[in-house]
């Protein structure tokens, strides 16, 4: 996480490194943790909180899904010029970042950026002033959002800007804005219906079709120069403009017991600061409890507490040396972590840094930086 890296021989003093396990040390007194406070911590590895996913958040996140494989379908999109979920830095005139700001679909191809917003709203939208205003159905009350044909223009423009800082000159005029409604049923004003950069739910598949490039035309204009095609990007720009989006920063993720998934920036947790972990090599954490039964109680008798064991999955290609895959043998080194310990996490969209039980937590995944 952060602060200096224990060496292996200081690590040791709190830490049994056997093989690619890392267990916590014996306690120097049995007398530390009681019986009581041991039988505690067996009856709350056995009682996780479980939280079930919002419909809210299961009808946004599988509407782009649905998009995204619907374009995928299309035998002329270039599986290669599709990004997910990016986040695209905001900087003032002084270059200093004030925040990101996701997009849920970027394409890039030879014609230009598709930059995409997907809404699965449901009941029905309205304009209210620079707002929309969504009106749920059976007097679910309503709910005020930004004007999205406004937020998918803004985004557009940080992300030219962000290109441009990097030497990617991209003409305004190769930048295409929409904001596509996955649900049939939902009803839209005729105000914000007939805006050029909105796609209701029964256009989407004709939509995604303009996307389509000509893979025989592709592989021709390739060879040819850029005043032979019509096509408004080169190959070489193309490439670079994808490999910027490639290294823009995305999500990390905390999956809840109950199958809620929560999407943002993970904090850290005071438990894995012995590990040193090395978010640039890690992937995934993935948590395995003991939930409850006979031995654990046995163990409690026996002078252990129960702990949750952190599989930790490195990315490909992670480093020998340098972080935790230095002082591992396996690819997937196991650490194991008191089961009271916290981590601390800040969904997307709240300025507040929740703290969530470890006992309830069963993956954290960490997006690029």
């Amino acid at each position: 996480m952060r602060g200096r890296k224990r060496t292996r021989d200081e690590l040791s003093k709190d830490w049994v490194i056997i093989d690619s396990v890392v267990t916590p040390a014996a306690p120097a007194k049995q007398g530390e943790t009681t019986l009581q406070d041991r039988l505690s911590l067996v009856d709350l590895a056995a009682q996780p909180s479980f939280e079930q996913a919002l419909g809210a958040e299961l009808a946004g996140r599988q509407g782009e899904d649905d998009v995204v494989q619907r374009m995928q379908g299309f035998r002329g999109v270039e599986a290669d010029g599709v990004f997910r979920c990016v986040r695209v830095p905001q900087v003032n005139e002084q270059g200093t970042q004030r925040r990101k700001h996701e997009v849920d679909l970027l394409y890039v191809y030879r014609w230009g950026i598709v930059v995409i917003e997907i809404k699965a709203w449901s009941g029905e939208v309205i304009p209210d002033g620079d707002s929309w205003c969504q009106i749920r159905r059976a007097g679910r009350g309503e709910i005020k959002h930004p004007n999205a044909v406004l937020e998918v223009k803004q985004k557009a423009a940080m992300l030219l800007l962000h290109l441009s800082r990097h030497g990617i000159d991209v003409p305004a005029d190769c930048v295409r804005h929409a904001v596509v409604f996955t649900n049939q049923r939902v009803e839209l004003h005729p105000e914000i219906a007939a805006l050029p950069e909105v796609v209701q739910a029964p256009c989407c598949d004709g939509f995604l079709a303009t996307m389509e490039s000509s893979l025989i035309g592709g592989w021709i204009s390739s060879f040819l120069p850029t005043w032979l095609t019509a096509a408004p990007l080169t190959e070489a720009t193309v490439q670079e403009v994808r490999a910027q989006v490639a290294a823009l920063p995305t999500w990390d993720s905390l999956l809840l017991e109950g199958g809620r998934r929560l999407y943002g920036d993970f904090i850290g947790s005071d438990a894995l600061e012995e590990a040193q972990q090395d978010r640039a090599e890690v992937a995934s954490l993935h948590c395995e409890h003991t939930r409850g039964g006979l031995t654990p109680k046995l163990w409690a008798i026996a002078g252990w507490a129960p702990n949750v064991n952190i599989t930790v999955r490195l990315r490909p290609g992670a480093r020998g040396t340098g972080g935790l895959s230095s002082w591992f043998i396996s690819e997937d080194p196991v650490v194991k972590v008191p089961v009271d310990a916290v981590v601390r996490f800040q969904s997307a969209g709240n300025r507040e840094i929740a703290e969530h039980p470890l006992n309830n937590v069963l993956e954290v995944t960490f997006g690029s930086q």
